[in-house]
């Protein structure tokens, strides 16, 4: 967990990070699934994901646009050091109405992640591999930059863990 100063695996969650109304982060991959299937939904694609950060065109940067990341866009490590309640940013609010896709949390989705899947899948409606080591996890935290708030930016994470920047969001 992020204590402000430096993560450390297994320490209690400080109390900026467990508001009512913040992102639920340190959940594992399949904790993320059963509280969705829970609430009678599931875990998005990739592919809903980048769909609902980008809109129906996908030809923005950011989910607000191109407009570089500021701190009325997107909670970041310029903007405090640990998550901000859902929605306190609208100004980075996607074209499909979505808040937090850039910053605040980065968000586990529901597929396994290869480094190389946008090469090799259809680019309408792509779908990852069968399985894998890693899950995808999608979107910048409040520990990343502008670099790593890109709507496209993309990575990896073994699904048997909880981190303290990652959550997740369910989709119908």
């Amino acid at each position: 967990m992020w204590t402000g100063e430096a993560f450390v695996r297994g320490a209690p969650l400080p109390a900026a990070f467990t508001g009512e109304d913040h992102p639920v982060v340190c959940a594992t991959w399949a904790q993320a699934e059963t509280f969705c299937a829970w609430q009678g939904k599931r875990l998005p694609t990739e592919a809903e994901w980048e769909r609902a950060a980008r809109g129906p065109e996908a030809r923005h940067q950011y989910p607000w646009g191109d407009a570089a990341p500021t701190c009325k866009r997107a909670q970041t490590y310029e903007c405090g050091q640990a998550t901000a309640p859902v929605g306190r940013h609208p100004a980075g609010v996607s074209p499909e109405g979505v808040h937090d896709l850039a910053g605040n949390a980065s968000e586990w989705v529901a597929d396994w992640y290869h480094p190389k899947t946008y090469l090799w899948t259809p680019r309408h409606n792509p779908a990852g591999p069968d399985r894998g080591q890693v899950r995808v996890v999608r979107g910048g935290s409040f520990y990343d930059g502008p670099g790593y708030l890109r709507a496209s930016y993309r990575y990896g994470l073994s699904p048997q863990w909880g981190y303290g920047t990652v959550g997740f969001r369910c989709a119908r």
